[in-house]
Order: structure tokens, then sequence, then C-alpha cells
């Protein structure tokens, strides 16, 4: 007969150490934010980011592992927790030669916007998400995922979530391989046209100067920024028409405060964090990345930002603990890319940086690489596509000359390695090679899918800043200043504070997964740190 002193071992937990676990699960992905930004900023953070830091295990060391870091490959190595190069996501978009044209990394020839414009859908994300490992765990769950960017809230989402949506014109959308319609709560919003709001308002710069001092902030008015016709504070939305998401908002804080409006709505109207089956809501938050692109990290107007979605995600969060139960949100904050500030402002401070524009496909001494190509095989198109980073042969010119490609990338590589912005240039072999050429050589290989990546792959000068205007900055590149994200959870199971130890930003889903005990799929490349970060059981040793 079985002893009763053995049924609570048996039976699982009590009652109440099961009603601990989250309930709802929010991924946080601010869109171009430095890690350091979250230590720098600190002085000035009183509503969300506070209390993440406050509340949260912070990992201080943490970055992508890729060379390309871009939007789609970061949101897909975020919360696949796989390479971008595994996953297939290798850019924003890459170039097919078989069919001759660019393929952007979400795009969808099948899929139709609902209610109208272009579709998107994860068709090309080999593998699947961590929403897709809740949803076999538990198929009751339910995983959505929404963001101002297209490729930001597919990417997150996964293969199957029960809704992803974006901004588009006319409000927020979705396309048909998700569903036919618009559920009724979005349809509902996007027919009050919350966006009108902001028509003609003013985004005032409100930091005081000590305080900008205190965080390394430059000037306001500074070479090489420029945000909606200006460099100075305040800075005025214009009139908006029909084009609001695509021009406008998105260079504002209104932008990411229109995309926690829809995070609400979806999280009332799909009825998220209610039941024992736990739910999934990321949520990209993407202005930043716009206004980080127009003035650079260490602008004001970058700070600005930064200090409006701190109080916007201050109650954000206290909306979570209403609708899910106070201590019953698991949260995790990451980033899909750094950047690289304004090659000016790196100038004044006495760091060797440059900025180098271009207007065309042959500018920054590409054709004169060309023309050593021609010298070196022969007369003819030797280049089908490059994008200043990535090269495609012509496969067909190969094929005519008898060259082969292996010959025809080495004699590439060589002729873009003498010009001025190149610091590497790797051909497959180079990649592939069993002794790596230099250190670099693993991340462009994590970005490196064979069927989508080119054939001679470009490693920029550090600090040398590629782009097709006269102001503003990017990213892309395998520094650390473009790989540095925060990574942070907070939430039922976590233990609070600062820790040192370098991680991954492939880690971020892992990690989630071991907190609700879900199942982690063969192949998955980052690692968990739950057991790194977990609290203590109350009452017991």
């Amino acid at each position: 007969m079985l002893h009763l002193a053995l049924l609570p071992f048996l039976l699982g937990p009590p009652r109440a150490a099961a009603e601990e676990r989250a309930r709802l699960v929010v991924v946080l992905s601010v869109d171009q934010m430095p890690a350091e930004l979250l230590e720098r900023f600190a002085p000035m953070f009183e509503g969300g980011f506070a209390r993440l830091l406050r509340e949260g295990a912070v990992f201080a060391s943490c970055a992508h592992d890729h060379a390309f870091t871009e939007t789609g490959p970061g949101h897909a190595a975020l919360l696949a927790g796989r390479h971008p190069g595994t996953v297939g996501i290798v850019e924003n978009q890459w170039f097919d030669g078989a069919r001759g044209e660019l393929v952007y990394c979400v795009g969808d020839p099948s899929a139709k916007g609902v209610p109208s414009g272009a579709g998107f859908s994860p068709a090309n994300l080999l593998g699947d998400g961590f929403g897709d490992w809740m949803k076999r765990s538990d198929p009751l769950s339910r995983v959505v995922s929404i963001s101002g960017k297209d490729r930001a809230a597919v990417l997150m989402g996964g293969k199957k979530p029960d809704g992803a949506y974006w901004a588009s014109e006319g409000g927020f959308t979705t396309s048909t391989y998700y569903r036919p319609e618009l559920p009724a709560w979005l349809a509902a919003w996007n027919a009050r046209r919350p966006w009108e709001s902001y028509s003609g308002k003013v985004w005032e710069g409100r930091l005081a100067d000590e305080l900008l001092r205190r965080m390394r902030v430059g000037a306001d008015n500074q070479a090489g920024e420029r945000l909606l016709g200006t460099r100075l504070f305040p800075h005025r939305v214009p009139t908006l028409g029909a084009t609001w998401a695509a021009a406008v908002l998105p260079f504002t804080p209104y932008f990411d405060a229109l995309t926690l409006e829809v995070a609400r709505e979806a999280i009332s109207g799909e009825g998220l964090g209610e039941d024992s089956h736990p739910d999934l809501l990321c949520v990209g938050l993407s202005a930043s990345d716009y206004v980080g692109h127009a003035c650079g990290s260490g602008s004001r107007e970058s700070a600005e930002q930064f200090r409006e979605l701190d109080g916007m995600l201050g109650a954000f969060l206290a909306f979570l603990d209403e609708k899910a139960g106070k201590g019953r949100v698991l949260l995790a904050l990451g980033s899909d890319h750094g950047a690289l500030d304004l090659p000016e402002r790196l100038v004044e401070k006495g760091i060797a940086a440059k900025r180098y524009t271009y207007a065309g496909r042959d500018d920054l001494g590409v054709a004169e690489a060309k023309k050593r190509i021609a010298a070196s095989l022969g007369p003819g198109e030797w280049i089908a596509y490059h994008d200043y980073r990535s090269i495609y042969l012509d496969r067909a010119t190969c094929a005519a000359k008898g060259v082969s490609p292996e010959k025809a990338a080495e004699e590439v590589a060589k002729a873009f390695r003498p010009l001025e912005w190149v610091a590497a240039a790797y051909t497959r072999a180079d990649l592939l090679a069993a002794e790596p050429k230099d250190p670099f050589v693993p991340l462009f290989l994590h970005s490196f899918h064979r069927d989508r990546s080119g054939d001679v792959l470009l490693r920029h000068a550090e600090n040398a800043l590629l782009w097709p205007l006269p102001t503003g900055t990017s990213h892309g590149g395998p520094y650390l200043y473009d790989r540095a994200v925060p990574l942070l959870f907070a939430g039922p199971g976590i233990a609070p504070g600062r820790r040192a130890e370098p991680v991954h930003a492939l880690d971020l889903a892992p990690t989630l997964a071991g907190a609700l005990g879900v199942t982690i799929p063969e192949g998955v490349e980052g690692k968990s740190r739950f057991a790194e970060i977990r609290a203590a059981p109350s009452g017991g040793r």
C-alpha cells in the first residue's frame, strides 16, 4: 500500500507553488539599443527601464555573435536561439542568383496584406521560434507578436503564432499567412485612427543640460545629424497623411506609443495571461532605430527618445500587472543590434572614424575593383550584385568564360582588398577553412548560409560608415559597437542583480524556455541561463 507521506512528491508541487508560475511571457526588443545605453542613461530612468534594472537579472556583457548585424537577422537570432546563418536570415535582404532578384527576409509572394498591401510571412525562416516551442509544450498557449517593423514582428513570432501585426499605411496590419481578416479588436483600433492625434504635435526636449552631461550626451546641434528637417529641439511632426507609418512617426517616440497601444489591445482582445496556460507576447519597439539612424546614439534626440520610452514602459508594465497579476509576468529585454555613433561625433572625441557616402553601385572604388577583376579574369560582368558587404558572382559569366566560381571569388576578393574602407574580404573557402584567417571569421560564418550568402563577404574598417546619405549613421558590421546589446530577465523565479559573465543574445529564448520548463529543441545554439539567475525557493534551501 502506498505510504501517504509520499503523495506530495508524486502529485507535484502544492497549489501555491504552481500559482507562482508565469501566466504571460513578454519579450521586449528595443531596436538599435547598444548595451552601454542601459547603464549610461540610467540616471534619467524613472519608469519601465528603472523597474527592470531594479527587479531584473541584468547581464552586463551580452552580444550577438554574427557579422551582419541588422534587424532581420537580430530578431531571428533572439527568438530562434540560432545563428542567422543557421536559420537562413543572412541579411535584411539577399540576392537570389537563380531568379536574378533581391529577396526580402520576410517577403512571401504567396501572402497578401490584410486588409491590403504587401504580405509578409516567416516562409524564409529555416526552423522555428520560442513561440513554437511553447505551443508544442502546451497547445493552449497563445503567441502574439507586434512591432512597428514587419520583419521584427514576423521573425519574433516564429512559424505558427496566433497573430503577428506590424505598422503599415492606414494602421497596423497582418497578412493572409496568419489570418484572412484583422481581429475585431485591431480593426476597431484602426478605425479610431489614433495616430492622427500626433499630427502637428511638438516633441519637446525636456532633459536638463547637467543630466545630459552626466550621460555623456553631446550638444543638440551637431554635424552629421538631422531629424524631421532640423538638428534642434523642438521637433514638430508635420501634418500626417496616409503614409504616417512609413515617412514620419517612426522618427518620433510616438511610433512606440502606438505600438504599445496595440500591444495593450492584443492582451485584452486575445485574453493573454488570463489562465494557467502561459502565453507569449513579443513587442518590437522600433522608434529608437529610426532616431538612432538619424542622429546617433550620442545625440540628445536618442536620449530624449529613451526618456519617453522609459515612461511608456513604466505604464505598460503596470498594465501587465493589472491584466495578468502582479508577479505573474515573465519579462525579457533584448535588442536586435547596436550601432556606430555618428563619425563626426567620434572624431570630436579623438576616435579615428570616417563617413563614406555612396550614390550608386560603382562608387567608393568599386569601379576600379571591377577593372582589376576584368584584367585578371577577362572582360565581362563578373559581379551580379553587391551591397558593399556581400558580393554575388555572375554564375553565367563564370560558366561562359570557363572560370570556376572559386577562382572568380578569389580574384574578386583580391580586387576589393586594396579599397580604403575594406578591412578584409572573405571567400567561401576562407570561411570554411579549418584554420580561420582572423578572429572575425566565426562571426561571418554565423551569418553565412550556402544558398543565400554572397560569394565574397566584406568586413569594413572599424568605425567606417558606408551610408548613402550625408547625415545619419547605421550598423551592420562585426564590431562590438554593433553587436553588444542588453539582456535582462525579470519575473517569477528570477533573482534580481547584475551579472558580469559574458553571455550571448542567442541565450534569450533558451533562458525563457528554462524558466517555463519548455523543452529546448535540438540544434538550438543558445544556452539557457536560467540556472544562473534562478531565485532560491521561498521557505526552502
